[in-house]
């Protein structure tokens, strides 16, 4: 299974970036869609070293139905070619998808 890691760098360093990362997360936790990612679990580091800061977060994003990642697929082989219009209608579908959703 792949996963999608994003990290929430320094969310808590002023009010407008901790309401950013708040309303981020909280979206992120309420939509349930097949073609929008869901956050599995959420990581605050333990940086001993940054005293001064407050900690980064990490949201785990499993990406269930996915065979592969975007990455993969354009530097594979098949991809130096050309890619298919299959793969632009399945990536479309999705994009669209998830924002009539929203």
């Amino acid at each position: 299974a792949f996963y999608l890691v994003k990290k929430l760098k320094v969310p808590f360093t002023d009010v407008p970036s901790a309401h950013r990362a708040r309303r981020e997360l909280k979206l992120q936790r309420r939509l349930r869609h097949p073609s929008i990612m869901e956050v599995e679990s959420v990581m605050v580091a333990d940086e001993r070293g940054r005293r001064d800061l407050p900690p980064d977060i990490y949201l785990y994003m499993p990406l269930k139905h996915m065979h592969t990642t975007f990455d993969h697929l354009l530097l594979s082989q098949e991809a130096q070619n050309h890619v298919r219009e299959s793969h632009h209608r399945f990536f479309m579908f999705h994009l669209l998808s998830g924002l009539a959703f929203m």
